[in-house]
C-alpha cells in the first residue's frame, strides 16, 4: 500500500504539473499552427521530428538505466551520474555530427537544415537534462520533473506570443526551443548538485563500458520506438510534402495530451516497481495491476469522447484549414489508448529485467511500422500514417501481453475483464449524452460528460475498498508531507 502511496503522490504531483505545462503548451501550439499555417507547422513538426529520433541514440538507454539502478540503491547515484554524463558528452557530438550529414544528404532547403541544426542543438542538451530528471526520479522526487516541464512551456508560450507580435518566423521558434533547453538544464543541474549527487568522482572507464552494455537493450528499446513513433512524420514529409506532416502533426499533439496521464504515472511507478520487484513481488504485482486499471479508467473515456466530438475540437482548437484532421484525431487518440497499456506492461518487464523482451517488441514494431507506412502514405497520406500506427500500437499489445504472460506476473484475465466491462459501461452512458447533446457549447459539455461517466463507474462498482484505502493514505501523505 505504501508502494502505490508512493507511485500515487509522484503522479499526482507530476500529473498537476503536467496539466499546468500542457494548458501553457496548448495555447502555444494553437498560437504556433494558426500562426505559421499548415505548410510551415509542418516543416517545424517535420523538424522535431527528425531530430527527436536521434533523443534515444543520444541517450543510449542511460537514463533508464540510470533511474533503475539509483531507485535501487542511492548510494551509487554520485558514482552512475558522472559517468553517465562523461558518456552524454561523446555521445551527443557524435549524434550531431551524423543528423547534420543526413540531413544535408537528403536535400532539403537551406531553411529547413538551419532548423535541424538549431533544434538538434537542444536536443544533445536536453540528454544531459535527462540525466538529471533520472536522478529524481531515481530519488522519487518528481516535482522537480514538474517544475522543468512548466519552466519549459512558459518560455515556449511567452516567446511564441512574442514572435508573432514582433512579425517572427520558423528560425524563431527553432531558436525558442533552445532558449527553453537552457533554462531547463540549467535549473535542473543547480537542483541535482545542490540536493542530491556530487559530480566530482572521478570518471571510471571500465565502468563506462559496463554501463553501455547493461543499458544496450534500453538502447534498442528507445531506437525502435522512435521509428514507429516519429518516422511516421519524416516519410510524410518525404513523400507527401510539410503539408501533409501539418495536417498529421495537429491531431498528434492532441493525442499526445494523454501522455499528460500516463507518462506521469510511468514516470513515478517506475523506481518504484524497479526497488519491489527486489524486496517485495508480491506489492509490484499489487501495484501493476492497480495502475493499469486508475489509467483505463481515464484514458477510455477520454478517448470515446474525443472521437464523438472530434470535429469540434479540431475546428475550436485549429480552425476550418485543419478541418481534414477530424479522421486522423479519430485513429490517433484510439493509438494513444494502446500506447498507454503498452507503457504499463513495457514498464514491469524493464523493472524485473526482461527489458530484452521490450527491445525484441520495439524492433518488430519499428519494422512492421515502417513497412507500413511506406504501404499506405503514399496512397492514402497522413490518413494512412494514423492507420499504421494504430496497427503498430495493436500489434505491440498482444506481443507484449504474452511476453508478460510467460513470467510469474500473468496478468488476471478475469479481474482485468470486469474492469474493463464497468469501463465500458460507463464510457457507453457517457457516450450517449454526448451524442444528443453534442451541439452544447463544449466548454460545459465535457464537464458535464466526464461528472457522468465518474458517477456511473462509482454505481456499476468501479471503485473498491483497496482505492478508498489508497486515496485515503494519498491525502494522508500529502497532508503529513511524508516522503
Amino acid at each position: 500500500m505504501d508502494a502505490i502511496r508512493s507511485v500515487t503522490k509522484n503522479a499526482l504531483l507530476l500529473i498537476t504539473s503536467e496539466i499546468i505545462g500542457k494548458i501553457i503548451t496548448f495555447f502555444y501550439i494553437v498560437i504556433a499552427a494558426r500562426y505559421l499555417g499548415v505548410d510551415n507547422f509542418g516543416s517545424l513538426s517535420f523538424t522535431l521530428a527528425f531530430t527527436s529520433f536521434f533523443t534515444f541514440l543520444m541517450d543510449a538507454g542511460l537514463g533508464r538505466l540510470q533511474t533503475r539502478e539509483i531507485a535501487r540503491d542511492r548510494s551509487h547515484a554520485d558514482k552512475i551520474t558522472s559517468n553517465i554524463l562523461f558518456l552524454k558528452f561523446f555521445l551527443g557530438i557524435a549524434n550531431f555530427v551524423v543528423m547534420a550529414i543526413i540531413i544535408n544528404l537528403m536535400g532539403y532547403p537551406q531553411q529547413i537544415v538551419l532548423l535541424v541544426y538549431i533544434i538538434g542543438l537542444s536536443v544533445v542538451l536536453s540528454n544531459f537534462g535527462v540525466a538529471f530528471e533520472a536522478v529524481f526520479q531515481g530519488f522519487e522526487t518528481m516535482g522537480y520533473i514538474g517544475i522543468s516541464h512548466i519552466i519549459s512551456s512558459t518560455i515556449l508560450l511567452l516567446g511564441a506570443i512574442l514572435i508573432t507580435n514582433n512579425g517572427g518566423g520558423l528560425t524563431e521558434f527553432a531558436l525558442l526551443y533552445l532558449l527553453s533547453i537552457i533554462v531547463v538544464v540549467i535549473f535542473e543541474f543547480v537542483v541535482s548538485i545542490k540536493k542530491f549527487v556530487s559530480l566530482d568522482k572521478a570518471v571510471d572507464i571500465k565502468f563506462c563500458k559496463h554501463l553501455l552494455h547493461e543499458a544496450f537493450p534500453f538502447t534498442l528499446s528507445g531506437m525502435f520506438s522512435m521509428v514507429y513513433l516519429k518516422f511516421d512524420s519524416i516519410l510524410l514529409s518525404v513523400f507527401k510534402g510539410q503539408k501533409a506532416v501539418g495536417l498529421y502533426s495537429a491531431p498528434s499533439s492532441l493525442s499526445d495530451s494523454l501522455n499528460l496521464f500516463y507518462s506521469s504515472f510511468m514516470t513515478a511507478l517506475f523506481p518504484v516497481t524497479s526497488r519491489l520487484y527486489k524486496y517485495s513481488k508480491d506489492k509490484l504485482m499489487f501495484s501493476f495491476e492497480k495502475s493499469l486499471k486508475y489509467l483505463l479508467v481515464i484514458s477510455i473515456p477520454i478517448a470515446i469522447g474525443t472521437s464523438v466530438i472530434s470535429d469540434k475540437i479540431i475546428g475550436l482548437i485549429y480552425g476550418a484549414e485543419y478541418t481534414p484532421s477530424v479522421m486522423v484525431l479519430q485513429i490517433l487518440i484510439w493509438s494513444a489508448v494502446l500506447v498507454f497499456i503498452n507503457l504499463i506492461i513495457s514498464n514491469l518487464l524493464n523493472s524485473i529485467d526482461k527489458q530484452v523482451s521490450v527491445a525484441k517488441q520495439n524492433a518488430m514494431a519499428a519494422m512492421l511500422n515502417f513497412t507500413l507506412n511506406l504501404i499506405l502514405i503514399p496512397s492514402y497520406s497522413y490518413i494512412g500514417a494514423s492507420i499504421a500506427s494504430f496497427i503498430t500500437q495493436l500489434f505491440s499489445l498482444l506481443y507484449l501481453y504474452s511476453s508478460v504472460s510467460k513470467t510469474e506476473f500473468k496478468l488476471p484475465k478475469k479481474a482485468f475483464l470486469v474492469i474493463l466491462s464497468k469501463v465500458a459501461f460507463a464510457s457507453f452512458v457517457m457516450v450517449v449524452f454526448t451524442f444528443y447533446l453534442r451541439l452544447m457549447n463544449i466548454f460545459l459539455l465535457v464537464p458535464l460528460s466526464t461528472i457522468l461517466y465518474f458517477f456511473t463507474f462509482y454505481l456499476v462498482g468501479g471503485i473498491d475498498k483497496y482505492d478508498f484505502e489508497i486515496a485515503k493514505k494519498l491525502v494522508s501523505g500529502l497532508a503529513l508531507k511524508e516522503s
